[in-house]
């Protein structure tokens, strides 16, 4: 069985990070998120207070590769936040035609209002201030609205999963779908073979 990768990706309170983790403790996943590698990086800062995205890929795509590739990994890592750009999307093509993962991009969404909501409520750090949390949801809708579109012309349907957020806290057919398209399984099939 090959090992399993899932690229989840959405955008700014989606929901993909909260669905990526609460998957990840119920199937024994690693997991890596891109954010938390930029917002580590000091010459990230600047992007980040302006409402933009973390300019340079080079250090998040690098620590990624070497995540996923690390044989000491379990069968199955989660990677949220990657592609997230045109760039990131001709890394994944790169690592899809030289590994032999199977592998799945999730994208997952909600709509504006519970995204605007939800990043205001969870105040992660500076960066989720109101004004700049204005600014990032409407640049990040559209650039994320563009690299699902890519996704799903370069991979297809098969490829690409996408998944609507709307309970807060409630993963339950989220994770669902998600287990059905990568093992045939549902939720609760998964808990009985645990």
């Amino acid at each position: 069985m090959n090992k399993k990768v899932l690229f989840f990706i959405g955008t700014a309170g989606s929901g993909k990070s909260y669905i990526a983790k609460q998957l990840a403790a119920l199937v024994d996943a690693d997991y890596i998120s891109s954010g938390d590698i930029a917002r580590s990086l000091p010459d990230a800062q600047k992007d980040l207070s302006g409402g933009e995205l973390y300019h340079n890929d080079t250090p998040i795509l690098n620590e990624t590769f070497e995540f996923i590739t690390n044989p000491r990994r379990s069968e199955c890592t989660i990677v949220d936040g990657v592609p997230r750009n045109e760039n990131q999307v001709h890394w994944l093509m790169q690592f899809s035609t030289t590994t032999e993962y199977d592998w799945l991009i999730v994208y997952v969404d909600a709509e504006m209002g519970i995204r605007m909501r939800r990043i205001l409520a969870r105040a992660r750090d500076v960066h989720d201030g109101y004004g700049t949390v204005v600014k990032r949801l409407s640049k990040d809708l559209i650039e994320m609205t563009r690299v699902h579109d890519l996704c799903m012309q370069v991979f297809g349907i098969d490829r690409v999963l996408k998944l609507i957020s709307e309970k807060d806290g409630d993963t339950a057919s989220e994770i669902s779908a998600i287990m059905d398209k990568i093992h045939g399984y549902t939720t609760e099939t998964l808990m009985e073979e645990k």
